[in-house]
């Protein structure tokens, strides 16, 4: 076969290759079944009721949801800045009480219901959802429980009326008098026309956002594409300024090599303050320190440079179709938790995403309150240190290619 007419039959095989990558890359976000999200749950109570809304949610929480015991309020608070945990449910100190005064008070006895919405808004919002859904299900089993219990106590009091009534017909054999009497023992009733409504909906939930997104839930992946690109180009011109050039000798060779591999590190900073304040300039965000983003996205820059520099210089070109896979592979997976993606994404391809510390460091920075120096700035660190090795090592091993000498 000509080799021309290889060009016709070559869309056919791109086509088939390319949807089918493209299409596994969607499969995260396509196929979303929350398994075992950790929920917090906290008893200040101890009544016995509260005992029994603990035990009936650990024996029979839904699929979604895995609930994990905490002794108080603030080692639940800790578990989430921890992430360890992206939800809670909280039985106050006085539920008892508060179920106790439903048949003598006007108020609903309160549950507390707490998002980690620092870990991902989009769980945060599926989170709160079915945790309002549980404590309905808790309020309708406490409004039948509750009823019963009154019923109870009705049935006795017109069990004991009913016999000093029959007492007194005894007393005043009289027709009238019998009638009368199954009408009054009939009129009581269990529940006061007042309190139906209360009572139908005994137990309500109070909201609690802890680490708060605000208005900035969307910058991780708004920012993630942009500075990608940007390190991927970057350290292609890089790569390509030294293809092929002529030396006249080993330490002129070494001397550009020098300045190629510092200069990754001015191009980070320039990158991440520009790709920042284009963030404020064209998204309008409003950063609580415009310095501290930046800083970290530069060093997230500066990571990636070195990490792909590296690669292009040990394996050739070919390597970059390997980093820009990562944008269609990373973009569903930074919008979901673990427990959200398929096991085998969650085993095999989010742990080699590098893309991921930039995502979480700018969730602590953001959401949790931490610095600069925080646990994914240290890997940035790493992953540039590393990189910056095993370039020059690539260097060290580099022959010059001697300019020709001109008549």
């Amino acid at each position: 076969m000509d080799t021309k007419n290889k060009f016709l039959f070559l869309p056919f095989i791109v086509a088939i290759v390319a949807t089918l990558i493209f299409l596994a890359a969607q499969i995260p976000s396509a196929k979303v079944s929350p398994q075992n999200l950790p929920v917090a749950l906290v008893n200040e109570d101890g009544g016995e009721m509260a005992t029994t809304i603990v035990t009936n949610l650990k024996e029979k929480a839904p699929d979604a949801v895995k609930f994990v015991e905490y002794d108080s309020v603030k080692a639940m608070k800790d578990g989430m800045d921890d992430r360890e945990t992206y939800g809670g449910l909280v039985i106050p100190a006085d539920f008892s009480d508060q179920i106790a005064a439903l048949q003598s008070g006007d108020e609903p006895a309160k549950l507390e219901i707490y998002i980690n919405e620092g870990v991902n808004s989009n769980v945060a919002t599926s989170l709160e959802s079915i945790l309002k859904q549980i404590t309905a299900t808790i309020s309708s089993n406490a409004s039948a429980q509750v009823l019963t219990q009154m019923q109870q106590v009705a049935d006795q009091m017109g069990e004991t009326l009913g016999q000093q009534l029959a007492q007194m017909a005894q007393m005043n054999p009289d027709e009238n008098t019998n009638a009368q009497a199954g009408n009054i023992t009939a009129m009581i009733s269990p529940v006061q026309p007042a309190k139906v409504a209360l009572l139908a909906n005994p137990i309500t939930a109070s909201v609690i956002k802890v680490n708060p997104v605000g208005n900035l839930a969307s910058v991780p992946a708004a920012l993630f594409v942009p500075l990608w690109i940007a390190s991927i180009i970057g350290a292609v011109m890089l790569y390509l300024s030294s293809t092929n050039r002529p030396f006249e000798s080993r330490g002129a060779m070494t001397k550009f090599q020098l300045i190629q591999s510092l200069i990754p590190i001015l191009y980070g900073f320039f990158t991440g303050y520009l790709v920042t304040w284009y963030s404020t300039w064209v998204l309008g965000y409003e950063f609580e320190s415009f310095n501290k983003v930046a800083i970290f996205v530069s060093i997230a820059v500066i990571a990636y440079v070195y990490m792909i520099l590296c690669c292009v210089s040990w394996l050739r070109l070919p390597v970059l179709a390997f980093f820009a896979l990562f944008i269609f592979f990373g973009l569903p997976l930074i919008q979901l938790v673990p427990e959200m993606i398929p096991s085998f994404y969650r085993d095999y391809i989010l742990p080699w995403l590098p893309i991921r510390f930039l995502i979480d460091g700018l969730k602590e920075i953001l959401f949790f309150g931490e610095g600069i120096m925080n646990h994914y700035t240290t890997i940035l660190l790493g992953i540039a240190i590393g990189g910056f090795v095993l370039l020059w090592f690539k260097n060290i091993t580099k022959k010059p290619t001697v300019v020709e000498q001109a008549e």
